[in-house]
């Protein structure tokens, strides 16, 4: 019986066992498909971005698995998408502790310390990723994010490589590495990843914005344009690239279209401190002084540390046309006093300022203020002492004088040109060309550095002017490190006031001796620039007291010409829509040449000469200025009961062709007082075109009468206003004296031409200085 029941107990348990164990693999295997489908429904939300739901489905699993790694590790990836960064670490660690070889895990925990600032960590979880698998490409991503933000970018740039070896199609790093490149200014490579990235997602938006800042830092505004274009049809709120877009805009010319942009960012964003700034810089190229200043001050109360808007209120304080002279004087005071407040307000005390005081140097400068017609030189030099103290602090390697380099026997003098204007610009054809073609190549061995972005057919010329011309985009640290590395014996700078980058070197000592000349006729007042190469016969006799430099005087015109190859559009006045029967004056000089206090001669002039016409040319970058101008004259005009549109022409901007056949037709040359013509001279002196000139005080006022000397044509200067009307009312009564200048000049312009005097000069100047040099310091 016992046995019975004993037998009977084992059979019922083994059926208990049975039946107990059937259960456990169904209750597991429904577990595992309950899992199995809530991991499916966590990931639909997740990539849904329904974040609480997908959350909800990773807590079921966990409730019924406290260890389900994936679970864990998708929990802190949600609370890492939130900014719950400590929460999103915490989970990670649970799932790495499941999985301690799953390298995916280990990069995400690695990127959760990354965005909570804990780069130790970071950097040790991503590279145990990669020890596990090396060929993992986003490991290499985020190492190379790590690396950046330490301002490791050797590093980066080693990763970011490393990701596209191992996936070519890698888009993110691709734009990384291209922003990368483009930053240190490598244009080309920097466009071979960024047009990777945008042929392999044309709808990526950053990449077309990305490639848009490739076209716009490599001055290639048509392909920026286009870009910025694509970002804002897909969206058009986009607010880097409509601030940038208006940039594009302004650099073309497009002021209208550039202030309408910037103000649609401000519309959008009133506190975006970087678009008043651009808007203010916009509406002071226009002239627009009054609004340029709020728009700067809006910049300052967004953005304090905004250093580029504290420099634009000191210069916007120099307008580019004048109302009246007395306008002249307030703008001059008002002037010092703020270049006095920005030197006060201008902070180097740390990394951060220094970098951003520097990156301001250059984008605005007092180009204005010698057209004032004063002596600047205690402006310019306080202007010039604060450049050198931001530029020195910035660059210290570069702010200690250097002693002259030995001279090998047999060794040629290395000479270099810094300019931003190797092209068909005025600093090209003067002085630049006809020194750098004439100068004594067995002597000297010249360095060119054209530190500016337009190239045509006169960059080609120049290039085979120099042993050495340099031409590729450059940082202002890259230029200066090139430059040092030549050991030129002379610099030459031929303007300090008009290129932005030239005026970051300038400040800075690159070479034993610095010279600047009259490129843009005005004392430098930097400390670094040691000689102002001139023309003896522009310069008055007190001229030493307008230069912050030693003034040295070259031969003549100081220049070596060659006569301009005319090739005049076949055109008639009326072509042109001027007067067939009038006397046509040409005023062939930028408008904000022409100051309020001298408008007066031209009406004095038309009183005498009813078929007056005076032939001025429009101001291309600003309407609105060309307009004021054209009103301020009209009412000099009313003011003596005269119609000045009677006698008044202004045309718009001519080409080369168009400029040389209004020279043609026009009957005289009428100068500019206060600061001449001379680039406009000499080609209208190409067309026989008799002149009316006068003798400034300044040399900037001198260049045409210098030019007059040259020619033999002393009894056709004027030493006052009086003579000026007098001789321009003759011109046109007196047929036989015009006619005479004009055969004269025809006579004498040979006069002009390849005068090999001032090179020889400039040659022996360099060569004595050198020399000299040497001396003392071998003594």
């Amino acid at each position: 019986m016992s046995m019975k029941i004993k037998s009977m107990s084992d059979k019922s348990l083994y059926i208990i066992l049975f039946f107990f164990l059937n259960y456990i693999e169904r209750s597991m295997s429904t577990n595992s498909s309950t899992i199995a489908n809530l991991l499916q429904q966590g990931r639909l939300h997740h990539n849904a971005n329904r974040l609480s739901q997908a959350e909800q489905c990773y807590f079921k699993i966990l409730n019924t698995d406290p260890s389900h790694s994936e679970a864990l590790h998708l929990l802190g990836l949600i609370a890492h998408q939130s900014g719950q960064h400590a929460q999103a670490i915490n989970y990670l660690q649970l799932a790495v502790k499941q999985q301690p070889n799953n390298y995916h895990y280990l990069n995400n925990l690695g990127e959760a310390y990354r965005i909570s600032g804990d780069f130790n960590q970071a950097e040790d979880y991503y590279n145990q990723s990669l020890n596990i698998k090396h060929s993992h490409a986003e490991a290499h991503y985020n190492l190379a994010s790590l690396y950046l933000q330490q301002d490791k970018p050797e590093l980066s740039e080693h990763h970011w490589r490393q990701a596209l070896v191992f996936r070519p199609d890698y888009i993110h790093a691709h734009l990384q590495l291209g922003m990368l490149l483009l930053n240190r200014n490598q244009i080309k490579q920097s466009y071979g990843h960024l047009h990777c990235a945008s042929a392999l997602q044309p709808e990526n938006i950053d990449a077309q914005l990305y490639l848009a800042k490739l076209h716009q830092r490599n001055h290639d505004f048509s392909n920026s344009l286009a870009c910025y274009n694509k970002v804002l049809s897909r969206s058009p709120n986009h607010l880097i690239a409509l601030l940038n877009r208006s940039s594009v805009y302004k650099h073309l010319g497009n002021l209208d279209q550039a202030i309408e942009g910037f103000r649609m960012c401000i519309a959008l964003k009133p506190d975006f401190a970087l678009a008043h700034l651009n808007l203010g810089i916009a509406l002071k190229d226009q002239d627009n002084t009054q609004e340029a200043l709020a728009s700067f001050k809006s910049a300052i109360q967004f953005n304090p540390q905004l250093y580029k808007a504290r420099l634009g209120i000191c210069i916007s304080q120099i307008p580019a046309l004048y109302d009246s002279a007395e306008q002249i004087e307030i703008a001059r005071k008002n002037y010092s006093n703020e270049l006095d407040a920005l030197i006060q307000n201008t902070h180097l005390e740390d990394a951060s300022q220094i970098n951003t005081v520097s990156l301001a140097v250059g984008g605005l400068q007092p180009f204005y203020l010698p057209y004032q017609g004063k002596i600047d030189l205690q402006l310019q030099s306080r202007y010039g002492q604060l450049i050198h103290k931001i530029q020195a602090t910035r660059f210290p390697e570069y702010a200690l004088p250097i002693n002259q380099y030995p001279l090998q026997t047999g060794e040629r003098i290395r000479v270099g040109i810094l300019s931003g204007f190797f092209n068909n610009h005025s600093n090209w054809k003067i002085p630049i060309k006809g020194w750098c073609e004439n100068i004594d190549h067995s002597q000297f061995e010249l360095f060119a550095y054209h530190v500016g972005q337009s190239q045509d057919q006169q960059t080609k010329i120049a290039k085979n002017s120099f042993d050495h011309f340099l031409s590729d985009t450059r940082t202002t640290e890259q230029w200066a490190s090139v430059i040092s590395s030549h050991k030129l014996h002379v610099l030459i700078i031929p303007e300090t006031g008009m290129d932005p980058i030239t005026l970051t070197l300038a400040a800075l000592r690159l070479a034993p001796v610095q010279c600047t000349s009259w490129g843009h006729p005005q004392t430098s007042g930097l400390p670094t620039i040691d000689y102002f190469l001139s023309s003896d016969l522009m310069e008055p006799e007190d001229a030493e007291q307008h230069y912050s430099e030693k003034l040295v005087r070259l031969p003549n015109l100081s220049i070596y010409y060659s006569p301009v190859n005319i090739e005049a559009a076949n055109l008639t006045r009326s072509d042109m829509g001027l007067r067939e029967k009038a006397t046509l004056y040409f005023c062939a000089q930028s408008l904000f040449k022409y100051l309020p206090q001298h408008d007066e001669i031209f009406v004095e002039i038309a009183k005498q000469v009813p078929e007056a016409q005076f032939v001025f040319l429009a101001y291309a970058p600003s309407m609105d200025l060309t307009e004021r101008f054209h009103q301020r004259l009209l009412k000099a005009f009313n003011a003596h009961g005269m119609n000045g549109e009677a006698f008044i022409c202004i045309l718009p901007k001519l080409n080369t062709a168009h400029f040389h056949a209004l020279n043609s037709l026009a009957d005289v040359f009428l100068d500019s007082i206060g600061w001449s013509g001379c680039n406009s001279t000499l080609e209208a002196i190409a067309h026989d075109l008799p002149i009316v000139s006068y003798a400034g005080k300044l040399m900037r006022g001198r260049h045409t009468f210098a030019i007059l000397r040259m020619l033999g044509l002393e009894s056709y200067e004027n030493f006052s206003l009086q003579d000026y009307i007098n001789q321009a009312v003759r011109m046109s009564r007196d047929t036989g004296y015009k006619e005479g200048m004009s055969q004269l000049i025809k006579e004498r312009k040979h006069r002009l031409y390849y005068d090999s005097k001032p090179v020889l000069a400039l040659q022996k100047f360099i060569k004595d200085l050198v020399i000299n040099k040497q001396s003392e310091h071998n003594r």
